[in-house]
């Protein structure tokens, strides 16, 4: 199992930058040479669904999951995307979206992140991607956020 954190802090109260995580927000975090095609997208409360798939220079893969769990108090809000149809080489996936109020116009976007692969050597192996892609979405956070 591997586990990865990105921490992002960025202007504006933690219960607004939430309610932005929609379908609009799942599809600017496509990074460059990829394109991402919504073909659900319930939500981010327990029980909502989504699917996509996910094409990365020109190879396609599908990709279904489901809000496990999501929660908020005054102090902070998130939600947990699971993966029920995964892409190869992933074989469980498990994201906590968490919202981390700083201060009445700051939050820190906390990404939490644990898969597994279908062999080990897989996840070492993939483990750059996923560095990647969040320090992207990191940057996205930042220019979309402030």
């Amino acid at each position: 199992e591997v586990k990865l954190v990105f921490k992002t802090p960025v202007k504006g109260n933690f219960k607004e930058i939430a309610s932005q995580f929609n379908v609009d927000l799942f599809q600017k975090m496509t990074p460059p040479g990829g394109k991402i095609y919504v073909h659900r997208f319930d939500g981010t409360q327990k029980g909502d669904e989504f699917s996509f798939t996910a094409e990365t220079f020109g190879v396609r893969q599908d990709w279904k999951g489901l809000i496990t769990e999501n929660g908020e108090n005054d102090k902070e809000s998130y939600f947990v995307d699971v993966g029920k149809e995964l892409p190869k080489p992933l074989s469980s996936w498990s994201h906590r979206h968490l919202f981390q109020k700083l201060n009445e116009s700051e939050t820190l976007i906390v990404d939490e992140v644990e898969y597994h692969c279908s062999m080990k050597v897989l996840e070492y192996l993939s483990f750059p991607f996923w560095q990647v892609y969040f320090n992207y979405r990191s940057y996205l956070y930042k220019k979309i956020f402030g």
